[in-house]
């Protein structure tokens, strides 16, 4: 894959999630109107926390070894990536799951929209630190930089 090949595949897969947190947002709403929706935000939470660890063992797997090539910032983008950026994906991940976990109905909610508020920012952080047009861009490439095998 080819740097502007990495950015659309990375940045569809956020709009992936994105879709879901609406799945999930829907049945939200559903449930504060007392519609028994509790099944449905079930779902959405199942699938969002899939998205979720396959976007980043995909986003890991394709940035790793590029990131660090691509400018003065690469080892300070690397760090970010693999110290910060791992973290913030588990404690993401773990509140998918306390959301989908609670037996109260309230506190599913909440934690659904906190949940929801914090992949929105989760994800336009790393669209402006990793996944910019200005970063991953073929006519970027410094010379004699070669990505992959």
């Amino acid at each position: 894959m080819n740097l502007r090949e990495i950015r659309i595949a990375l940045l569809d897969e956020h709009a992936a999630i994105r879709a879901i947190l609406c799945d999930a947002i829907v049945a939200v709403e559903r449930c504060r109107r007392g519609v028994p929706a509790r099944d449905e935000l079930h779902a959405a939470l199942g699938r969002l926390s899939t998205a979720i660890a396959a976007h980043n063992a995909h986003e890991e797997e394709l940035l790793r070894e590029i990131v660090p090539k691509l400018d003065a910032w690469g080892a300070v983008r690397t760090e970010v990536m693999l110290e910060e950026h791992l973290q913030e994906h588990e404690e993401l991940s773990a509140a998918v799951h306390a959301a989908g976990t609670t037996a109260d109905v309230g506190t599913a909610v909440l934690a659904v929209e906190r949940l929801t508020m914090q992949m929105r920012e989760h994800m336009a952080n790393e669209e402006l630190t990793f996944l910019g047009e200005e970063l991953l861009n073929d006519d970027a490439v410094p010379p004699g930089v070669h990505f992959g095998g």
